[in-house]
């Protein structure tokens, strides 16, 4: 399923024991679980709690998002970016992962084991 984040961008970062990237256009990505940032010639695996994971993700500060899109089947989210980075959160078997929230009461939450849960004021 694709999310309309196509041209937004990550407007700033907040990195503790969950990495919250807020998002032009009133979206935001909380990732409480690993991911994994695939760079143009490197890939890390990070943790939220890791704070080294804020830093390579400020590095994406101002960089138009080209798409993003959530694994009904299995959980996972991708969020590409114009200049080659990827985004990777997998479900987590026994924590909420990733969650994104948006304009109009939009959230999607992953929850233990890949289920999706969805929420918005429109539906």
């Amino acid at each position: 399923m694709e999310i309309e984040l196509r041209g937004e961008s990550i407007s700033k970062v907040q990195a503790d024991y969950t990495l919250y990237l807020y998002v032009t256009g009133g979206f935001g990505i909380s990732i409480e679980s690993e991911f994994v940032l695939v760079g143009s010639e490197e890939k890390f695996s990070l943790a939220p709690g890791n704070f080294e994971a804020g830093g390579h993700i400020s590095s994406l500060v101002g960089v138009p998002i080209a798409a993003c899109s959530v694994d009904e089947v299995r959980g996972g989210l991708c969020v590409e970016f114009v200049n080659g980075s990827t985004i990777v959160v997998a479900a987590d078997d026994e924590y909420e992962s990733w969650n994104l929230t948006g304009p109009q009461g939009l959230r999607i939450v992953c929850m233990p084991g890949g289920e999706l849960a969805f929420w918005s004021s429109t539906a």
